[in-house]
C-alpha cells in the first residue's frame, strides 16, 4: 500500500514558527559580547548584554522609548556598547556571576524604574520547572512580541558548552511533530536548539527564564 503524507497548508505551517524581529549591526546579529570596553564586561557581561538587548526590542516594538536612548533603537556599535556598559550599573558581572533569575530581575527592574519605565513586570520561572510549563511559557511570550532572557549554567550536553554560565535571549520557536525549537541570539550569531535538550542540563543547579508582561495589556484584559 502506497503511503501518503498529507500537505500541511502554508498558512498552518507559519503558526509553527515565530521569530522576533531581531536587529543586525555590521555583520553581527545582534551585538557582541567581545565590543565591551572592560575584560570583566567581556567575560561577565552577558546579563547587562542581554537586558540592553530587551530594552531595545520594547522600546521598538512596544513603544516603551525611555527603555533605552532614541539612537539606540536602530543601534550603531558605539551606542550598542554604551548601552550594555549603562546596564552594567544594575547588573554588573560578579564572582559567580548572575547566576540566579532573581538578581537579573532585581537589577533590571530597577533600570527600567530609573528610566521611568514602570509598566514592566517580571516573573521567574525556574529551571526545575517541567519542560512542558517552560515550552508554553516560551511560546506565550514569543507570541506576544516579548524576548525571553535565559539564563543557563552548566549543561551534560557538550552541544551547548558554549552557552554554559551565560545569559542570552530567546527570540523565536519552531515546532514541529516532535520537536520545539528554540531560536537565541548571542555572540553576534543566531542558533537554534532543541529546547527539551536545553532545559534538561543534567544538572542540581539550575538557571531558568525571565518572562515580561505588560501591565498595560492585563489592565486591557481586565476591562475587555
Amino acid at each position: 500500500m502506497r503511503r501518503v503524507t498529507a500537505r500541511v497548508p502554508a498558512a498552518i505551517r507559519e503558526k509553527m514558527k515565530r521569530e522576533l524581529e531581531y536587529f543586525t549591526i555590521g555583520n553581527a546579529y545582534g551585538g557582541s559580547q567581545r565590543w565591551m570596553r572592560s575584560v570583566k564586561m567581556r567575560v561577565g557581561g552577558c546579563g547587562a548584554i542581554t537586558a540592553s538587548d530587551s530594552s531595545i526590542l520594547l522600546a521598538r516594538d512596544h513603544g516603551l522609548t525611555a527603555a533605552c536612548p532614541p539612537e539606540t533603537v536602530q543601534p550603531t556599535r558605539e551606542n550598542y556598547v554604551a548601552l550594555c556598559h549603562r546596564l552594567e550599573d544594575y547588573l554588573w558581572p560578579r564572582r559567580m556571576g548572575i547566576d540566579r533569575i532573581e538578581i537579573f530581575m532585581d537589577g533590571y527592574e530597577k533600570y527600567l524604574h530609573e528610566a521611568g519605565v514602570d509598566c514592566v513586570a517580571m516573573t521567574g520561572l525556574h529551571g526545575d520547572r517541567p519542560y512542558a510549563e517552560a515550552r508554553e511559557a516560551v511560546r506565550a511570550q514569543i507570541d506576544k512580541g516579548l524576548p525571553v532572557p535565559m539564563l543557563l549554567l552548566r549543561h551534560k550536553n557538550r552541544r551547548f558548552r558554549d552557552y554554559n554560565w551565560h545569559w542570552f535571549p530567546l527570540i523565536g520557536y519552531e515546532e514541529t511533530e516532535d520537536r520545539f525549537l528554540v531560536k537565541l541570539a548571542t555572540y553576534g550569531i543566531c542558533d537554534w536548539l532543541d529546547f527539551a535538550d536545553l532545559w534538561d542540563t543534567g544538572h542540581e543547579k539550575k538557571g531558568g527564564l525571565v518572562l515580561f508582561s505588560l501591565e498595560r495589556e492585563s489592565a486591557a484584559g481586565a476591562n475587555s
